[in-house]
């Protein structure tokens, strides 16, 4: 019986530092692309991320020199975030972590939608 608990602890433990990992993942630079589902040319992007827990916070930059301050969540690996702009404009992202990818990534701003992807910078 106490070897089974020792081993259930063990589990456990092991679990709480996965979800810590998972959690703690998103800190750093991002880099990567959001395309209009209506036609255009892809953006190229720029994020740098901070998380305090469930929080995340960061900047962003566009190739054409568009700059944001954004805010947002996340919970296991998916991520929620807005970025307003000085133009009263706000873009909402949304994604699932893969490791080093943004995957399923889509974002809005007004009536405008697209899709976006992201990779960890090195």
């Amino acid at each position: 019986m106490r070897n089974l608990l020792i081993a259930a602890l063990g589990i456990v433990a092991t679990a709480i530092v996965g979800m810590t990992a998972a959690q703690s993942s998103l800190a750093g630079t991002w880099k990567g692309t959001a395309t209009p589902n209506g036609g255009g040319a892809p953006i190229s992007w720029t994020t740098t991320l901070e998380q305090d827990g469930t929080e995340i916070t960061g900047s962003y930059v566009d190739a054409a020199g568009t700059t944001a301050q954004l805010t947002g969540t996340v919970s296991d690996n998916q991520v929620e975030f807005s970025m307003p702009f000085a133009n009263d404009a706000e873009v909402k992202v949304t994604f699932v972590v893969d490791g080093d990818e943004w995957t399923m990534c889509t974002y809005t701003l007004g009536d405008q939608e697209g899709t976006c992807s992201g990779t960890r910078a090195e």
